[in-house]
């Protein structure tokens, strides 16, 4: 059962996130709107993700869709920034007389902030990235939350370490959920059946550092070595992109590769392990969603060696390799699996150590955050 916000007066909320896709940030998005009773308001994107459909929510949508070429991808952000800003502005000045409350996602929406700051509307980013190209537009961003934001919420110590403003007060850390939808019980983890299942699961969308490369170099080592170990790629892109991207490659025989799966917490059950192999000199994960939602079904997770899966990552429980250093990663694959009493130990630790970032822990703060900023 959701917990929501007790609140002694009713006031609009309105969250704001720039691409409505499937990704991990519309989704923790997703737990804090539903941790809130209040009005709902949601501006994204008319794209079909984590975001539509929400109960007892009201949306207002704009026409985006990221572009590969970079200057038509500018122009459309730009787009859409002015689409954000005119539709908040709008609502904020038509509800005037109530008491309106902004959650900008991302630093991407700046046409929010500059909506809220110009209506003197309370407005909280929500930082979760830190990797934003081009610098120039990173620097723009940033100097923008700094003078429109009066609250900012930062997903991991790392990210708040690395991002922290200058000028404003209120800045807090609040871990990533895992969605309820993504978590297993106790009694229905068989640890015997991940041992023995010998399957790495690997979630990604089809950029080149999220490192789909490692993973295909890793499973043809794997394969030399008849490691009988499988390799799952799970891929959060559309089937037309799925079939370009196949077209292109060509993947070892113990790669098996899934589109957008209706039950992800099924193949996690059905996982040893959980590779987060993203490039830390092109993107640096202020999180990693996906090891934890593995760690919540008993796999053992492997992420990289800086950003935010340091943070997460514990010895006794997961694994901090280099995106590079593929033997070490299939090593250390075939090590453990190559002993149940190790595996088990490694995978129950991780299973203990996920309940501190459940959903419950999560509405928790989220609570106390609002109930206190606003």
């Amino acid at each position: 059962m959701t917990n929501k916000v007790d609140t002694t007066c009713c006031r609009n909320f309105y969250f704001i996130h720039l691409y409505n896709d499937h990704s991990g940030s519309p989704r923790v998005l997703r737990e804090m709107v539903e941790s809130i009773s209040d009005n709902r308001h949601i501006i994204t994107s008319n794209t079909n993700g984590i975001l539509s459909g929400i109960n007892g929510v009201t949306y207002s949508t704009f026409s985006y869709f990221p572009a590969k070429n970079l200057f038509l991808k500018l122009f459309f952000y730009l787009v859409a920034n002015i689409n954000i800003f005119f539709i908040l502005l709008r609502l904020l000045i038509v509800n005037k007389k109530t008491k309106n409350v902004v959650i900008v996602n991302t630093m991407l929406p700046f046409g929010a902030l500059l909506a809220s700051k110009l209506t003197k509307t309370a407005v909280t980013s929500y930082v979760h990235e830190t990797s934003v190209r081009p610098i120039l537009l990173k620097k723009f961003l940033r100097a923008v939350i700094e003078v429109c934001a009066s609250k900012v919420i930062f997903v991991s110590k790392f990210l708040f370490e690395k991002e922290k403003f200058k000028r404003i007060t209120k800045q807090e850390i609040i871990y990533n959920p895992v969605s309820p939808n993504l978590v297993s019980d106790l009694k229905d983890i068989n640890y015997i059946e991940k041992f023995n299942a010998r399957n790495v699961i690997f979630i990604s969308s089809l950029l080149a550092y999220k490192g789909i490369a490692d993973l295909i170099d890793i499973a043809k080592l794997s394969l030399m070595a008849q490691d009988r170990i499988i390799y799952t790629l799970v891929l959060n892109c559309t089937e037309k992109q799925l079939q370009d991207f196949l077209a292109e490659q060509v993947l070892p025989q113990n790669i098996q590769v899934i589109c957008r799966p209706d039950d992800l917490r099924k193949l996690y059950l059905k996982s040893s392990f959980v590779l987060n192999l993203t490039h830390p000199n092109v993107w640096l994960e202020t999180f990693g969603l996906t090891l934890v939602e593995g760690m919540a079904n008993g796999c053992i997770p492997i992420g990289p060696v800086a950003g935010a899966p340091v943070e997460l990552i514990e010895k006794n429980y997961g694994f901090n390799i280099g995106h590079k250093d593929h033997s070490s990663i299939r090593n250390t694959i075939v090590s453990v699996l190559s002993d149940f009493k190790s595996f088990e130990f490694y995978a129950k630790n991780a299973k203990s150590k996920s309940d501190f970032f459940s959903l419950k822990v999560f509405q928790d703060k989220i609570n106390n955050f609002i109930d206190g900023s606003f």
